[in-house]
């Protein structure tokens, strides 16, 4: 507890020696492709691997190790940590919650809209994507993607339109 509070002391001071801090608990920072279920939109993710070992003193981390055989990477395997990297559409962001909401006990469109912050219009659209979710055994409305989809709302560079009235060069 005493190392924990030490590494959150010094995320808490000057960024050299919050970036020394970081740096052993964080082994790998990825952007990650995804597709949004039942549609075209990619979307990017953050995917953070966290080092929870990090946080153990050298002392502890060896005194660890001598005790376990296996070592203490068993017992302090590495977490990993989705972001998103983006501002989800109303719809997939909820989903989930609109549909179990909806579920038990029965509510109607509009008071899981109010519940939500919702309109009713997209409360409806929510619930179905929800629906829809649980259909197909989905727990999140984003699937990793690991090759490029066949079709995308947006893969690749995007082009800087031209500005009407100039002439191409």
């Amino acid at each position: 507890m005493r190392r924990l509070g030490a590494v959150v002391t010094d995320l808490d001071a000057d960024q050299m020696t919050a970036g020394v801090a970081l740096r052993k608990v964080i082994r790998r920072i990825e952007a990650v492709p995804f597709l949004q279920f039942n549609s075209s939109v990619v979307v990017v993710r953050g995917r953070i691997t966290l080092e929870v070992a990090g946080l153990l003193s050298v002392e502890l981390a060896s005194v660890l190790s001598e005790l376990n055989a296996e070592g203490i990477e068993k017992e302090f395997a590495p977490t990993i940590v989705i972001v998103d990297l983006y501002k989800p559409s109303s719809v997939p962001a909820f989903g989930l919650k609109a549909e179990a909401l909806s579920r038990e006990p029965p509510l109607s469109a509009s008071k899981v809209g109010k519940q939500l912050g919702l309109s009713k219009r997209v409360a409806h659209l929510a619930i179905q994507y929800g629906k829809a979710l649980c259909q197909a055994g989905l727990k999140d409305p984003y699937i990793e993607l690991t090759s490029a989809p066949d079709k995308a709302s947006h893969w690749g560079p995007h082009k800087k339109p031209r500005r009407p009235g100039t002439k191409s060069r």
